[in-house]
């Protein structure tokens, strides 16, 4: 690709499902990929297309490291040629590999079955051990930036759990709620020096209680969060992580109707 705009999305992707079939893709909220042409081919083409949350970009981890990986190889270049990138996978596939500490073109399915199984029994003991109760009060570790002034590792304000997983539902003080991991997040004490956050993020989002009317042909919705406020949002807003995926709220709106 030569660029990353949706006509290039599109042609690369079609290009991609004549030579494989393509199951499942996950890409971070990229304007690309969410224009309608991406999102009708993901749908015409049974692609189960998911998006990163604005605060969890750990789902695209391993293809990150993997990208990075090749532009170390590439000596930090940023284009690198077919032939050049046909060189360096066939290095990078017969190189241990420091996480799993195995060479990738030797790892059959039953290795990387094996490996898998390891990682999601990992999980679930951290998962367990860490769980944050409902109506709980947190504070949001900050990510770090290389780059630029060193900020306060955690936020001064607390923030309401509200909903428990692998990212965590969290409110503030005006209704406005974001998904965060887990790992970022620390149980904290209620006290003046912690006060509740006002709100939660530049561009707000809130708790959906219930769709009040669709408009297919312009992709929007009328919705009504809790609090009782009411407007038209766009409709892979309230698909946000699934764009392609219809809610069970918009199918108890069609039953309604």
């Amino acid at each position: 690709m030569k660029s990353k705009d949706s006509p290039s999305v599109l042609r690369a992707l079609t290009s991609l499902s004549k030579e494989v079939n393509i199951k499942a893709l996950t890409s971070d909220q990229d304007p690309a990929y969410l224009a309608q042409p991406i999102l009708s081919f993901m749908s015409n083409h049974n692609i189960d297309y998911r998006t990163t949350s604005d605060h969890d970009h750990n789902r695209l981890a391993i293809i990150n490291r993997f990208i990075r990986t090749l532009r170390d190889l590439n000596e930090d270049q940023r284009d690198i040629s077919a032939d050049t990138m046909s060189n360096l996978i066939k290095a990078y596939n017969n190189t241990t590999h420091t996480t799993t500490h195995s060479v990738p073109a030797r790892m059959d399915e039953e290795d990387e079955r094996r490996y898998i199984a390891d990682k999601v029994e990992e999980t679930d003991i951290v998962r367990l051990i860490s769980h944050i109760d409902k109506d709980s009060k947190v504070r949001v570790m900050n990510p770090r930036n290389p780059i630029g002034k060193r900020r306060r590792q955690l936020t001064i304000e607390t923030y309401n759990v509200e909903s428990n997983g692998p990212n965590v539902l969290l409110k503030a003080s005006d209704d406005s709620v974001a998904t965060i991991p887990r790992h970022r997040l620390h149980l904290a004490p209620v006290t003046k020096a912690s006060p509740l956050a006002k709100t939660l993020d530049d561009a707000k989002r809130g708790v959906v209680n219930k769709i009040l009317d669709i408009d297919h042909k312009a992709q929007k919705c009328r919705v009504e969060y809790e609090g009782g406020v009411k407007e038209w949002i766009p409709l892979k807003n309230l698909r946000e992580g699934r764009p392609t995926y219809v809610t069970p709220m918009e199918r108890q709106f069609s039953m309604r109707k």
